[in-house]
């Protein structure tokens, strides 16, 4: 989490209790005087960290206030507050500011749950019924009319709270939980309605309540002074009245002329005989809520006996599932996380998708690690939000098993741990392990920066040693211990895969009938040496090692058949070699003549660029050339292979060579893979030294040493090829690849490109939003504050141990960047057709690291707006319906573009777009702008989730990689595709990476709470998740760092390197709070409102012209 010295700042003084105080010189490198902020050594600014609180509140402000307030009936024009005389509010400390603030925006009228704690304690029966009558907005309970009312469900009734819209079983639901909890026996009833309203009659949206804060001038004046903010500056408006949505919605709607398709018209004028209403007993009587008549007496006396409303349906269910790929199967994906909540759960909070960093034990080892050591991972599906304590979160998260960045999966089954299903070996009590007497090793270093290792330890008596477990090893580079993967721990059974050259220069004996007997000649004295060998046929079928049907046989005989099976042509021959790795082999055998040709079928004299390194990253490889053999290209084809090149002239001389290159290099029975660091000296030495033994324990002895030098050219390697996020909403799915390649091919292999781009995602942070509507401004800027004030105890510690007591204790929630930017509310008055949305609003938000064209570290950020959530207008007239819709969902696109610079908006302004329903429409208008087959394909795979019924793609019919989606109800999203990433009706921007070092460590804490947390033993906060561990410390030497023994409850990691005083992470804390996106947006929705909101949010607002100056780093 280290920064540059000439990002730090000056010290801020902030201590309870006491009045804040903050210097204003300029940031430099002085260090503070005096004073505490629990910052000793990495100081913080008060400019630097207020620069959040104020600029992330008024941006809520801002994106809330885009609403114009209904017609009729007009809200009460707000005055200025004024105060009446009280005494003159004390001084106050940095944090009672912000308590304060959170205080004040609790008491504005459209807080509806702190509204209706207020009404629940003063049990004012009267007063809950007006409040939930008057303030929710029906929806309906179907698509396209308003479906069954006295059972439809949503989201629930946390939501409805929430959100301030709902079914009507949902709101009548809400009306009863309140007046139970206020002390009135209340329950749901299905009513005849006397005077049975239309539909269109409910869906109207409810008149907005005021933001009004309990905030007087004078309290006013001390938060703006303790906070030193200057005075604000009237917001202006962008999207009044919904004008700017509009203007941005016409060319759209101009495009797709006669290509949209009118929806069905919502029955809006069906008459609703039955609703759900609430039959309480108030002074002895019962008495009947008149719930949906909005005049006369609330409550009413029934006139018949009412029946209990039948159970309501269940809410929607929200399947969240992170899957994985490997490299040599990049089609078949695998789940390593999977969680179903109901959207009650999750409705106003967040599922960090995390990787918790396997290995480390306490608190200060997470800290101190370097994120691109990482070797080991567990998935974590972590819930996080403003009201979500340590138990909540861990009661709602989701475990996976551990996972390794090279594709292996720890389990545990039949109790005992597995790795890729085999059986680990368990680790020997301490004192009782085998010496190792000397050890063979071997460096491959052809897949920097991942390095293979392959040990061969003997005994004393020159016997080889099997089974040993990982934690019998520890591994250095240059002095460095490295976090290590056993891979392999015994000699396994031999998969000979034999792969042809059956190209017409190859001589008869060695094709065909010759083939059938060299193969079956070759397993049979395999099988007699060891009886445990599987065989395969493959043939060389231009880049690829061809398999066709042949599967994995113990039979010699069946050989035979499968040479028959399949054919190749062309004689590429490294590409092939180095495909043959993904059919899982332990060796190859590959006969060939060594001419070796390009993809234009040109002679090559050289190994194609790459392809040494991915032959030499592969499994072992004999070669046999025959017939008239390219003697210098062969010689080359086993180097790369690493068992050798052999000629012959006889099935038999092919045969012996075979079997004297598998004794003379038998295959290693211990393999061990770790992440080498990028930068370093060259050449490097590696050393592998015996962690324990019953003479030895606890010291460490060294075994052997070799060196390397990182290849100019390096394979991708064993690896995971692409990480993927599907999330599901009742019956609508969506899935977004978080990194690498997707395919439905196994035959296509990933490239360097893709391994990274999975790597650079395991290192980001992912975060999914939910909403059910839109919150209310008080609600969003209460999360905000909440947020905020979770700091509190990490920013007042003044010791190393008090920050690490607050790290590990506290339930710090800081939401992403751009988190309320998908809650924004619609255009639309309340006298006009209601757009609702037909499911959860749900955005996939990301933070990457990237290097800027300087090759300085960066970071990027991703908003995608997931379609799992549509919206509808109930419009009898389906084509006024859909264009409102257009117009109206356009906001979120403005919204987006006004937080990034790369949008969908900024990319496709200008450009004239045609629309385009099928992959064939995409095809063909990309051929006639001459796209080439890489952008071609690039652009397919853009559109392609998209190209669904009843949807259109509007698009610039080019190599630009952005487009609008409308669905058949005038759902509009954004597509926007850069950078490995496809987004919808989202957008991506560079910013400084400190923003990344406070949001994965915000991830790592989630993930680690998800894990189940810390508990404080011998002076460490150590990690409570010690079984999971267990299982690591018997398939990794990650534990073997630490200089005592894996078995100790609480580690002493005084003497370990790399643990890092935790002063940069509590930097980094305060620098991912800093939404500096925000300033785009500052004033752009505030609509009408704005003459109203400067005086009751300047402290919010003020602190925009803080964006410039001395910069936001610690």
């Amino acid at each position: 989490m280290g920064r540059p010295s000439s990002f730090r700042g000056p010290l801020s003084t902030i201590q309870p209790g006491v009045p804040a105080t903050f210097a204003d010189r300029a940031d430099d490198d002085t260090p503070p005087t005096d004073g505490s902020f629990g910052l000793e050594s990495a100081a913080l600014t008060r400019r630097q960290f207020l620069f959040w609180v104020t600029l992330t509140s008024a941006a809520l402000a801002a994106l809330w206030l885009g609403v114009r307030p209904q017609s009729t009936p007009a809200p009460t024009p707000m005055e200025t507050p004024t105060p009446s005389p009280s005494p003159t509010p004390q001084p106050m400390g940095f944090f009672e500011a912000l308590a304060a603030l959170r205080r004040a925006v609790r008491a504005s009228p459209d807080h509806r749950m702190a509204r209706a704690e207020t009404l629940v304690a003063a049990q004012d029966a009267e007063a809950i019924a007006r409040f939930v009558r008057d303030t929710f907005t029906v929806y309906p309970a179907a698509n396209n009319d308003m479906g069954n009312t006295l059972i439809g469900w949503r989201w629930g009734v946390r939501a409805t709270l929430r959100s301030g819209a709902g079914t009507p079983r949902e709101i009548a639901e809400l009306l009863a939980w309140l007046l139970q909890r206020a002390g009135f026996p209340a329950e749901v009833v299905e009513a005849q309605q006397r005077n049975a309203p239309l539909a269109a009659d409910l869906l109207r949206r409810a008149p907005p309540a005021p933001f009004a804060p309990d905030l007087d001038s004078a309290m006013l004046e001390v938060v703006r002074r303790t906070l030193n903010l200057p005075p604000p500056q009237p917001p202006q408006p962008v999207d009044a009245e919904g004008r700017a949505s509009a203007e941005l919605a016409a060319p759209l709607l101009t495009t797709l002329g006669q290509h949209k398709r009118t929806p069905l018209p919502f029955n809006t004028d069906e008459r609703l005989f039955y609703l759900p209403t609430v039959r309480l007993t108030r002074n002895g009587q019962q008495q009947l809520v008149n719930l949906w008549a909005r005049e006369g007496p609330i409550f009413i006396t029934p006139d018949r006996e009412l029946k209990p409303a039948e159970p309501h349906r269940p809410p929607l269910s929200v399947t969240v599932r992170l899957e994985a790929a490997r490299s040599h199967a990049p089609a078949e994906r695998f789940v390593l996380v999977e969680k179903t909540w109901s959207t009650e759960d999750l409705v106003g909070r967040q599922v960090e998708i995390a990787f918790a960093p396997a290995g480390a034990r306490t608190l200060e080892e997470v800290l101190a690690g370097d994120r691109s050591q990482r070797l080991f991972f567990v998935p974590v599906l972590a819930v996080r939000g403003p009201d979500v304590d340590a138990a909540t979160a861990q009661a709602l998260s989701a475990v996976g098993d551990p996972f390794a960045a090279t594709g292996q999966v720890l389990r545990e089954e039949a109790g005992g741990i597995t790795l890729d299903g085999q059986p680990l070996p368990p680790p020997h009590p301490p004192g009782d392990a085998p010496l190792i007497a000397s050890l063979d090793l071997t460096v491959n270093a052809a897949a920097f920066p991942l390095i293979a290792l392959e040990l061969t330890p003997r005994d004393a008596q020159g016997n080889v040693m099997e089974n040993l477990s990982a934690a019998h090893f520890l591994v250095e580079e240059d002095g460095r211990p490295m976090p290590a993967l056993m891979e392999r721990w015994a000699r396994p059974a031999p998969r000979v895969l034999l792969l042809l050259d059956d190209s017409g220069s190859i001589p008869d004996d060695f094709r065909a009938q010759g083939a059938q007997t060299l193969t079956q000649d070759l397993a049979a004295q395999l099988k007699a040496a060891d009886p445990r060998a599987q065989f395969r046929i493959a043939k060389i079928d231009w880049e690829r090692a061809q398999v066709g049907g042949n599967d994995w046989t113990d039979d010699p005989a069946a050989l035979s058949t499968q040479v028959q099976s399949i054919t190749g042509y062309g004689s590429r021959l490294w590409e092939a070699l180095a495909d043959a790795a993904r059919h899982g082999p332990t060796v190859i055998v590959l006969v060939t003549d060594g001419q070796a040709t390009d993809a234009a079928d040109q002679p090559l004299r050289e190994p194609p660029p790459g392809a040494f390194a991915a032959v030499q990253a592969g499994p072992p490889a004999v070669v046999i050339g025959v017939g008239e053999v390219d003697a210098a290209m062969l010689e080359r084809l086993g180097q790369a292979g690493r068992l050798g090149a052999f000629t012959a002239t006889t099935r038999d001389d092919a045969v012996q060579a075979v079997l004297a290159a598998l004794r003379t290099s038998p295959l290693p029975p211990y393999r061990l893979r770790y992440r080498a660091p990028e930068g370093g000296s060259t050449p490097r030495t590696v050393r592998v030294f015996e962690q324990y033994g019953a003479a030895f324990r606890p010291g460490k002895v060294l075994l052997a040493e070799a060196r390397y030098a990182p290849p100019a050219q390096r394979a991708a390697g064993a690896a995971l090829s692409g990480l993927f996020l599907t999330v599901q909403v009742g019956d609508q799915a969506v899935t977004r690849t978080l990194g690498g390649l997707s395919t439905r091919r196994n035959d296509e292999a990933p490239t360097a490109g893709h391994i990274a781009d999975v790597r650079r995602a395991l290192q980001g942070r992912a975060t999914l939003t939910f909403e059910a509507g839109s919150p209310s401004l008080a609600h969003l800027l209460d999360d905000c504050y909440t947020a905020l004030l979770s700091l509190q105890p990490v920013f007042e510690a003044r010791t190393r141990a008090e920050r690490l007591a607050a790290l590990a204790g506290s339930s710090l929630y800081l939401p992403p960047v751009d988190l309320h930017v998908a809650s924004i509310p619609l255009p639309g008055r309340g006298d006009e057709p209601l757009t609702f949305e037909t499911g959860l609003r749900v955005a996939l938000h990301r933070v990457l690291p990237e290097q800027n064209t300087d090759g300085q570290p960066a970071a990027v950020r991703w908003l995608d707006l997931l379609p799992l959530a549509g919206y509808r207008t109930a419009d009898a007239d389906s084509a006024r319906a859909f264009r409102l819709t257009v117009q109206r969902t356009a906001r979120l696109a403005l919204a987006e573009a006004l937080i990034f610079s790369n949008s969908t908006v900024a990319v496709l302004k200008g450009k004239p777009l045609r629309p385009a329903r099928t992959e064939s429409d995409i095809e063909a208008a990309l051929r006639a702008a001459g796209a080439d087959e890489t952008t071609s394909r690039r652009m397919q795979e853009l559109f392609a989730p998209w190209l669904k019924s009843g949807h259109v793609i509007l698009w610039p019919g080019d190599a630009t990689p952005a487009g609008w989606v409308v669905d058949a109800w005038g759902s509009v999203w954004g597509i926007l595709g850069g950078d490995g990433a496809v987004t919808a009706g989202g957008g991506s921007d560079s910013s400084a990476t400190t923003i990344l070092d406070g949001a994965l460590l915000i991830s790592d804490l989630a993930a680690l709470a998800g894990l189940g947390g810390f508990s404080f033993a011998g002076g460490v906060w150590l990690l409570l998740a010690s079984t999971l561990y267990k299982k690591l410390e018997a398939a990794t030497a990650l534990l073997a760092q630490l200089p005592t023994s894996p078995d100790d409850p609480a580690p002493d990691v005084s003497g370990a390197e790399r643990i890092a005083d935790p002063s940069d992470v509590v930097c980094g804390l305060a620098q991912s709070a800093v939404f500096e996106a925000i300033n785009r947006v500052g004033g752009a929705f505030f609509g009408e409102w704005v003459e109203h909101m400067v005086s009751a949010v300047s402290a919010l607002d003020g602190a925009l012209s803080m964006s410039t100056g001395s910069g936001l780093f610690c």
